[in-house]
């Protein structure tokens, strides 16, 4: 004969499986809070740049941005020897990290778009996280870009990004009767895959669409998946601040984020968002803020990321220094099971929510960097009205068919 548990006892075990699992959610906050592991970003400048074209096809020349002789301090009189300016993501961010804190703490969060994107935090996420972080290990044995950025979106950005509606979707260009229906994680996950073809961009700028779009509440985020190429060259190199010399990242699994046109591809995309999200939110009270129009792109494989950072308002373009971020904690990448960097997933939960999180830089950062990017000094007025009365958010760009319609820039001075 069946038996029954009485509906107290019923009730009661669940009550305490449910504050168990709570005390296990606060233990996993609180020590991400205490053990994170802070980055830094570097500023970086364009030299020279070509408008009109699809974000794929962008071409643009970048360095990392110095300071001038006149912002030098005394002690740095050899200008090769100078460190570059470096900003912590914590001073970015710190908005987000007192809100996790006051969760943590349980007191009460000021701002209501903060306490509800660290609720997504919790319930999106981490009260799944063995789950999720079960079903992203998928992408540690995979070779298909497509295949790794479905589960990742759908097992971690998605998850983080706190919205009241449809909060991402895969771009596809053209429907295909191969597009997967559901995530290939596992047999059993079912997980729907949501695509769709909308971009961002002008022809007098440059557009397109990123492999994920990210839908936070009020703004956009793209993340690019770029495909590991071995003709795919480093563009930018990381920075040895203790011997000053500048080395080549050799590592395989990074390549694919400092390719040259993935780097190129990813600046144009962040230029473009971050001028189509001052045009086109007008309404948000972002004025408040020292830095109101900072977008990011988020540059993505299965192991590691970059973020890149672009005000629009005050012309300043910066990514986090040195190698990509480790998604992963190193001591188990090879380990059955494989671990996420809770820092990592902090920082990416910080990023995709950047208008809830406040983004902002501080007043002396801005002072110091305010133009360093060099892309809206060269653009004359006119040109500047012809792309914020063209830049939109759609399916269909039409870009002229002649490459005399491209406009090259190039900076003058060394």
């Amino acid at each position: 004969m069946r038996s029954f548990l009485p509906r107290q006892v019923f009730i009661g075990y669940h009550r305490n499986y449910s504050t168990c699992h709570d005390k296990q959610i606060w233990k996993i906050m609180k020590n991400s809070l205490d053990g994170y592991r802070d980055i830094w970003f570097m500023p970086l400048r364009l030299k020279d740049f070509i408008l009109g074209t699809n974000f794929t096809h962008a071409y643009l020349d970048v360095d990392q941005y110095f300071r001038n002789s006149q912002t030098i301090t005394n002690n740095d009189t050899c200008p090769r020897s100078v460190k570059p300016y470096l900003i912590p993501f914590k001073s970015l961010f710190h908005s987000g990290f007192d809100a996790l804190q006051k969760k943590i703490d349980k007191r009460h969060i000021d701002s209501s778009l903060l306490s509800y994107a660290t609720e997504t935090l919790v319930s999106g996420f981490l009260y799944r996280k063995d789950y999720h972080e079960s079903r992203l290990q998928a992408v540690l044995r995979l070779q298909n870009q497509g295949h790794i950025s479905v589960i990742m979106v759908n097992h971690l950005f998605s998850r983080l990004t706190a919205n009241f509606g449809r909060n991402h979707f895969v771009t596809n260009k053209k429907t295909s009767k191969l597009d997967l229906v559901t995530c290939p994680c596992s047999r059993n996950c079912g997980e729907e895959i949501i695509y769709d073809n909308i971009g961002i961009g002008s022809e007098c700028l440059w557009y397109g669409s990123p492999d994920i779009m990210m839908l936070p509440y009020g703004g956009v985020c793209g993340i690019v998946v770029p495909e590991d190429s071995e003709d795919n060259e480093l563009m930018l190199e990381s920075y040895n601040l203790d011997t000053n010399l500048k080395t080549f990242i050799e590592n395989g699994d990074t390549s694919s984020l400092r390719g040259e046109n993935t780097v190129q591809r990813i600046i144009s995309m962040a230029i473009t968002f971050s001028m189509y999200q001052k045009v086109s939110k007008p309404a948000l009270k972002l004025e408040q803020t020292q830095s109101a129009f900072m977008v990011p792109i988020i540059a993505a494989n299965a192991r590691h990321f970059d973020i890149y950072l672009y005000d629009s308002k005050n012309d300043i373009l910066l990514r986090n220094n040195g190698p990509p971020i480790p998604l992963w904690e190193d001591d188990t990448i090879r380990k059955n099971p494989a671990k996420l960097n809770l820092s990592s997933v902090l920082q990416l939960w910080m990023t995709i929510n950047y208008l809830s999180m406040q983004l902002q830089l501080r007043k002396e950062d801005i002072e110091i960097l305010s133009g360093s990017c060099g892309f809206l000094s060269k653009l004359t007025k006119d040109k500047l009205k012809d792309i914020e009365e063209t830049l939109q958010m759609t399916k269909w760009f039409y870009p002229p068919e002649k490459k005399e319609f491209e406009v090259h820039f190039q900076t003058l001075s060394p």
